[in-house]
């Protein structure tokens, strides 16, 4: 996947160990340990933080990344 950010844009990486992620406009908890396997790695692409209680990764203006594999590379600013 290709991201590209012109404004706004953000993302966070999911692998094992995998923890719980609260979401901020529900307010329901995920626990990825029942969800996904050890072997799984995603990864979430978004306007903005879409949990509060993990580490996004906030993009700069003019980044571009390329998404491979749930794995982020930085190609360009």
């Amino acid at each position: 996947m290709y991201a590209y950010c012109t404004n706004r844009m953000c993302w966070v990486t999911r692998q094992y160990p995998f923890g719980e992620a609260h979401l901020i406009d529900t307010g329901e908890t995920i626990d990825f340990n029942t969800r996904l396997d050890k072997d799984d790695v995603i990864t979430i692409i978004a306007s903005h933080s879409l949990t509060d209680n993990e580490q996004w990764n906030c993009m700069e203006k003019g980044e571009f990344r390329v998404f491979s594999n749930g794995k982020s590379s930085r190609l360009a600013t």
